[in-house]
């Protein structure tokens, strides 16, 4: 599908005289990886997406040295991760759909990316709620700021577990107001932001963000009801 639709997009480019540039691939799932072989493909013919935007990157069998969405795959590349294990390599019986592993030029990682709270689905949620979440996230964010804040850690792995004690305490503060960014369709590239290595292969890097979602507080969305970030006054 990624190898037909980089033809489909090279046809309508030439149809509509737009370059890749241009282009913005929002993927969820196996969807996001798709979109990394659609930009890989571009590339392979001189054209370089303008932004690839990972919804929860699938995780099972799509981790490690697989051939998966990543940073070189758009001029940006951005993701916000729900549901990821570290090593999700089959899906029977595991929790995790997505993956924890950095995949963009930065990754937002809610409520440590693993899991996303329950009570909006009344205990009813599926196995792949959270997964799911990452596209209400993104589409909230279109016209609402949603907020990360940056990882100041030597390695992802550090900076989740640091988010992680926070959450048990119930802590949502953040150290720096000025070191937030917002995620989803609002999210930038800053370069003054130093990338951090993934602990577990230290030739991923990212510009890593913990974003905190109120496990109290939610508005009315439509059929959901939104989680929003929680941030002192």
């Amino acid at each position: 599908m990624g190898l037909i639709m980089a033809g489909f997009l090279t046809d309508l480019m030439k149809k509509h005289n737009i370059t890749a540039r241009q282009v913005h691939c929002v993927g969820h799932s196996l969807g996001a990886h798709m979109c990394g072989y659609i930009g890989r493909t571009l590339i392979a013919s001189g054209k370089t997406l303008g932004r690839i935007s990972g919804m929860d990157p699938a995780g099972p069998d799509w981790t490690g040295a697989r051939d998966r969405l990543t940073k070189k795959d758009a001029s940006f590349v951005d993701v916000i991760h729900t549901n990821g294990g570290i090593e999700p390599r089959r899906l029977e019986g595991s929790y995790w759909l997505g993956n924890l592993e950095p995949s963009g030029h930065v990754d937002f990682y809610v409520n440590a990316g693993s899991g996303q709270p329950s009570h909006f689905c009344d205990g009813t949620c599926g196995l792949g709620y959270s997964h799911g979440l990452s596209n209400i996230y993104f589409a909230y964010s279109i016209n609402h700021d949603m907020l990360g804040s940056l990882c100041q850690t030597s390695t992802v792995e550090e900076c989740l577990e640091q988010g992680w004690e926070r959450i048990d305490e119930g802590m949502f503060t953040i150290d720096d107001p000025d070191t937030r960014a917002p995620i989803g369709e609002r999210a930038t590239l800053d370069p003054s932001v130093e990338s951090i290595p993934w602990s577990f292969a230290k030739t991923e890097t990212t510009r890593a963000y913990f974003v905190f979602v109120s496990q109290t507080d939610g508005i009315e969305w439509g059929e959901y009801e939104m989680p929003l970030p929680k941030f002192p006054e």
